[in-house]
């Protein structure tokens, strides 16, 4: 059988073991040998395996992914997220939508100690929801405004997709963190936008709260937004700055974060435990998909069809806007079946090479990937988001209504993208400022 036949019989295998519930990782590692075998044998299958396990498991740069995690999970624990979306209340809860948009702007602020999306609807599932409903808001707006806000977290630093994507297409991880906080917060506005509009088209969505808040107490509560900008600083401001490498970054935010919980007297013995825990358990996946991941990629490229698609796309007899755009195509729908990382490890060594044929920057490609992917937590049926509130709020709410809710910030992110497609120095102005 010719090479780039095993390759895509590889590429259907993986699918159909992801579709029938084997996990990721493991997908990915048995495809990637039976194509192994078949291209090279035997020799080839213990060569390639010893040098791709060797160097996902040795390489320095990759400690930054635990550190991330770490440093996450211990700003859940003291606290963060909930003194943000506090603090964002006095501010704006009193206007129609308020409180809805200090979600918003409590998801942006925690997304800058914790990369993770999923963490991020959880906690807020249980800290604005509740408050949202008591004061009449509808449970479709409500729901789905943490849901999507929730994905504000893959986009600002400390990103753990930015982190993966920077591995798998070997780009600088410091420039694509900061490549993404312009993105980041082009997001968070657009989805305060929204919430503006949708209130003043129906006004029962999101009634004003009658609440008296003096300036004295305002200003006092941006203290609460003290410790996440010390985190935030601590890892992605050394990074800019050039004091840090982003392994250092994450250390230094890891660090920074377990000092603030302690300080605030938040992280018992029992948490600190639990931290780490969560940490090793997450840590293991990410670095086993990742080994997967790079198997699986150099089965592609053994086989031929990374140089065939990337010869193919750059002959078609069409502009690279309208190429660009069956691409965007191609990831929302693969997003509606399937995990944002299993889309990366499969498209992102095959696509990368034509992209920058094309004369699309890498790291912008990886910043509008990464904004692709937070459509997919939030798209059915495979909506990572959606699960996670609607398994947090149980009985008050029901699927249909958190993605009813979720339609205002689609259009939201469709207006994102074209945005970031016709001004890419969105998110390339602020890693060309960097120090080295």
């Amino acid at each position: 059988m010719e090479p780039w036949l095993v390759s895509i019989f590889c590429v259907v295998l993986m699918l159909v073991l992801v579709f029938f519930g084997i996990h990721v990782p493991y997908a990915l590692i048995l495809s990637g040998v039976v194509g192994m075998l078949f291209i090279g044998g035997v020799k080839m299958l213990g060569a390639q395996l010893g040098v791709i396990g060797y160097g996902a498991a040795a390489t320095y740069g990759y400690v930054v992914i635990p550190l991330f995690i770490l440093m996450g999970q211990f700003a859940a624990e003291a606290g963060l997220g909930q003194d943000a979306f506090h603090a964002a209340r006095l501010w704006v809860g009193h206007l129609r939508g308020g409180l809805a948009m200090a979600t918003v702007a409590g998801c942006a602020a925690f997304a800058a100690a914790s990369g993770s999306t999923a963490s991020s609807a959880a906690l807020f599932a249980r800290v604005a929801f509740p408050e949202m409903v008591r004061y009449g808001y509808s449970k479709a707006l409500a729901s789905g405004c943490i849901a999507a806000a929730g994905t504000v977290a893959t986009m600002i630093p400390p990103s753990i997709l930015l982190v993966l994507y920077g591995i798998i297409a070997e780009q600088p991880i410091g420039k694509l963190l900061i490549g993404g906080v312009g993105p980041g917060l082009l997001e968070a506005l657009s989805y305060v936008a929204v919430i503006n509009i949708a209130a003043r088209i129906n006004p029962k969505l999101a009634p004003a709260v009658k609440e008296r808040v003096s300036w004295r107490e305002r200003l006092v509560s941006m203290r609460e937004f003290g410790p996440i900008a010390a985190v935030f600083m601590f890892a992605i401001g050394g990074i800019f700055f050039g004091v840090f490498t982003p392994t250092e970054g994450g250390a230094m935010g890891a660090a920074g974060s377990l000092i603030i919980a302690l300080a605030l007297g938040r992280l018992s013995p029992k948490a600190f435990t639990f931290s780490l825990r969560e940490s090793g358990i997450i840590t293991g996946m990410m670095f086993l998909a990742i080994i997967g991941g790079f198997l699986f990629s150099r089965m592609l490229v053994l086989g031929g069809i990374v140089e065939s698609v990337t010869g193919f796309i750059i002959a078609l007899p069409v502009s690279r806007h309208i190429i660009f755009l069956g691409i965007t195509v191609l990831f929302i729908v693969l997003g509606m079946v399937m995990q944002a990382i299993v889309i990366m490890l499969i498209t992102v060594p095959v696509l990368l090479p034509a992209m920058v044929e094309m004369g699309y920057d890498p790291i912008w490609f990886g910043i509008m990937f990464v904004r692709l992917a937070e459509l997919a937590v939030i798209t059915p049926p495979v909506a990572v988001n959606l699960y996670v509130v609607k398994g947090v709020l149980r009985d008050q709410v029901s699927l249909y209504e958190i993605f009813r809710g979720t339609l205002w910030f689609l259009a939201a992110d469709i207006v994102n993208l074209f945005l970031l497609y016709c001004f890419p120095q969105i998110a390339l102005w602020l890693p060309g400022l960097m120090w080295d």
